[in-house]
Order: C-alpha cells, then sequence, then structure tokens
C-alpha cells in the first residue's frame, strides 16, 4: 500500500513539473515571438546628380505605418522618433528605435518619404531651397507571420525637377563683354509645399510662397566664362531643384559687367519629376543664346531659343 501511495505522489509530482516546465517553455516562446522587428530594403531610382541622393548613397529617411492601405492620416507608431530609418549604401534598412510588427498577426502598411519630417493628417510640409531632394516611396505591407525582408523594399522616387546649368562664351569679345557669373537664380519658385501621402503627390501648398532660388553653386569668386572658340566645351555653373510645372522657369544672371542681371527663358515648356534638364547658356555680345535637353535623373528632349 506504501509503495502504491508513494509511487502515484511520484507520479503527481511528475506531471506537475512538466506542466510547469511546458507553461514555462510556452510563455518564454510567446514572449519571444510577441516582439518581431520591422526588417526592411530601400533602394533609389537611378539617377546623376551631386546635388541630389544617387542610387547607392546612404541617405535618412522616415517610415510611417498603418493598419489601412493607403490611409495615413492616423499613424500607427507615434513615440519620439518612431519611423526614423537609415539607409546604407547597399540598401538594408535600420530602424532608430526599432519598430516591430502588431503582436495580435495584423497586417500593417507602409510608405517612406525624405528628408524626415512630421506628418499631420496624412500631410508633410516642406520648403523648398533649391538644394534638398525631396523623395517617396511605393507602399509595403508585412506582419508577424509575413516579416521576411524578401519583397519589402521601399523604391524611392524624386518628386522634384532639376535644372543643370552650363555656361559658355561664343568667343573672346563676349567674354569681355559679360565678364564673370557672380549669381543664377530661378525666378518665381514655389517654395512652400505639401507632400501627400495618400496619394505619393507632391504640390504647391495651401499657403502658397514664392522667391527666387539660387543654383548650388558658390559665386564668391566670378565663374569665368570658357572660351567657345578655343576649348568648345561649357562649364557647370550649379544645379537646383523646384517643383515641377506646366509653365515655363526663367533664370536671373547676374554677371560683373551685368549687375542689374538678365531673365533668360530657358524654352523647356514643361518640367516633370525625377527629370534633370540641362540648360546650355552661350553668352554672344549682344544676347545669350539657349538650348536645353532633359537628361538623367532621365533623357528627354528639350527645346531651344534665343533672349535678346
Amino acid at each position: 500500500m506504501k509503495t502504491l501511495v508513494l509511487s502515484m505522489i511520484s507520479i503527481a509530482a511528475t506531471v506537475a513539473a512538466m506542466t510547469a516546465c511546458t507553461s514555462e517553455s510556452d510563455e518564454v516562446d510567446n514572449v519571444i515571438d510577441a516582439k518581431v522587428p520591422i526588417e526592411l530594403n530601400a533602394g533609389v531610382l537611378e539617377i546623376t546628380s551631386k546635388a541630389v541622393v544617387n542610387q547607392g548613397d546612404q541617405f535618412d529617411a522616415q517610415v510611417i505605418a498603418s493598419k489601412t492601405t493607403g490611409e495615413y492620416t492616423a499613424p500607427l507608431w507615434n513615440e519620439n522618433g518612431a519611423g526614423n530609418i537609415s539607409v546604407a549604401t547597399n540598401g538594408e534598412v535600420t530602424f532608430s528605435p526599432a519598430q516591430y510588427y502588431p503582436t495580435d498577426n495584423t497586417e500593417i502598411f507602409m510608405i517612406g518619404y525624405s528628408p524626415r519630417a512630421t506628418a499631420t493628417n496624412g500631410i508633410v510640409a516642406y520648403t523648398i531651397t533649391g538644394d534638398n531632394d525631396i523623395m517617396v516611396s511605393n507602399q509595403i505591407s508585412g506582419s508577424r507571420t509575413n516579416k521576411a525582408k524578401a519583397g519589402k523594399e521601399l523604391q524611392f522616387k524624386h518628386l522634384l525637377t532639376q535644372l543643370q546649368i552650363k555656361v559658355i562664351a561664343a568667343d573672346t569679345d563676349s567674354k569681355n563683354a559679360w565678364g564673370g557669373i557672380k549669381s543664377i537664380e530661378v525666378v518665381n519658385a514655389s517654395t512652400a509645399v505639401e507632400l501627400n501621402l495618400q496619394t505619393g503627390k507632391l504640390a504647391e501648398a495651401t499657403t502658397p510662397a514664392t522667391q527666387n532660388v539660387a543654383v548650388d553653386k558658390d559665386f564668391t569668386t566670378p565663374l569665368v566664362l570658357p572660351n567657345l572658340a578655343e576649348s568648345g566645351t561649357a562649364t557647370p555653373a550649379g544645379s537646383v531643384m523646384v517643383l515641377p510645372r506646366d509653365t515655363k522657369y526663367q533664370l536671373l544672371i547676374k554677371t560683373e559687367n551685368n549687375q542689374t542681371g538678365i531673365t533668360i527663358d530657358p524654352s523647356v515648356v514643361k518640367t516633370e519629376a525625377s527629370k534633370a534638364y540641362e540648360i546650355t547658356l552661350t553668352f554672344k555680345s549682344a544676347n545669350v543664346e539657349v538650348t536645353a535637353s532633359a537628361g538623367k535623373w532621365e533623357t528627354v528632349e528639350g527645346g531651344t531659343g534665343t533672349v535678346e
């Protein structure tokens, strides 16, 4: 009888111990599974310009998340610094701080944008300074059970247009007549813009603002015009990123011998996002001749014209 009682006690103890171990193990497994970090990749569509984020560049951006596809007025993450990412040269994305998928296995939707800025009701406000690249990515989705990085690449595209300026003098007389370049500005460019995260579109702000925007070149020392008759090659005179529009942008050029400046019409009627328009200004004794084409970012044909 004693032997039977002891056996039953032994079996009960063993079952209890196994139950305790199983519960403890399950609890540990659940804790491990509960926090699944979000891991992504990112890339930038191919472009060629030192003034912007290029393919393969390292850059910072922000990711906003939602439980509803295409709807970012009520972001899922609200803590300080939420969604801040750094994109390495190999496209690897690092969240700082780390972000995790919901523990209830629900799917979330994410979109990235750069530069980092606060979104209000799905709208991000920016000020265009001429040298700031504004980008937005495609939407991706994932969950705790769909956590693999494969297929989760944020492909950032450029939302501004770029004007790349080159200058040259037709001959020695023209070079002497104008002197060196002292400034180049885009006339009356829109500087207050808003990015709509629902549509991925960048547009002029509700309260618009315009001003002249300078190219990204230092003219502290005036830029000497190369001589077409001698070199045959125009020299870069800076670039500028502005909001795409259906009407022409004009350039205000000031030189050592024309301090008031001359307004140039590059004859590019319509500018488009992610396209870089190369504008060559040929300075002649009495006027400036203009040719234009659009290159990468993406190449398209432009127009020509002469400004008296």
